[in-house]
């Protein structure tokens, strides 16, 4: 079987978690991050010094890897940077992940081999310049988080899908858990 090319949007907490998870399922994986750093909202230049989480530290450790106990109840930003960063190193996503490249167009690719057409603009020497790309990849995951701008593309079937009683959802956009059906 051929290994399968994923293409993750974002290295915040989810884009970090979606891209271990499917390089533990042995997909080749791409994480596109347009800021220098990974981590999302806890990413150097959009956070500040003295800045805490508004959940304690536990709330923000994964199961297969815990915060380090010697952490405040409530860690700093640069103490989240740092346990995102060990962990996308210890999992074999920090390789992955291209800095400073912004994704400027995801398009459906049709023929013998479907797939996503990813675009993306890279920064290159001091940032001044960029220089634009085109990937092919089998799946495509947008994780960019709460603070980017939602866009929900049309697709091929969703009035169907809708009329059927389905639901399209964005993750940011925040739900009554009315809306999900009980496990």
């Amino acid at each position: 079987m051929e290994i399968q090319q994923i293409c993750v949007i974002g290295a915040g907490i989810s884009g970090l978690v979606t891209a271990k998870t499917f390089v533990e399922e042995g997909y080749d994986v791409t994480v596109i991050e347009k800021e220098k750093g990974l981590g999302g909202v806890w990413e150097k230049s959009r956070s500040y010094p003295l800045l805490t989480t508004q959940s304690t530290r536990d709330t923000f450790g994964f199961s297969d890897y815990p915060m380090p106990a010697s952490y405040p109840e409530w860690p700093t930003a640069e103490q989240m940077r740092n346990h995102l960063h060990s962990y996308a190193e210890i999992f074999g996503v920090l390789e992955r992940i291209r800095f400073q490249t912004e994704v400027t167009n995801v398009s459906r690719k049709t023929g013998e081999r479907p797939g996503w057409l990813v675009t993306i603009r890279v920064k290159e020497g001091n940032g001044d310049e960029t220089k634009e790309e085109k990937h092919e990849f089998d799946f495509v995951l947008v994780c960019n988080g709460i603070f980017s701008f939602p866009n929900l593309p049309s697709l091929p079937g969703r009035e169907k899908f809708a009329a059927s009683g389905g639901r399209v959802l964005l993750s940011l956009i925040h739900i009554s858990k009315t809306v999900l059906p009980k496990f």
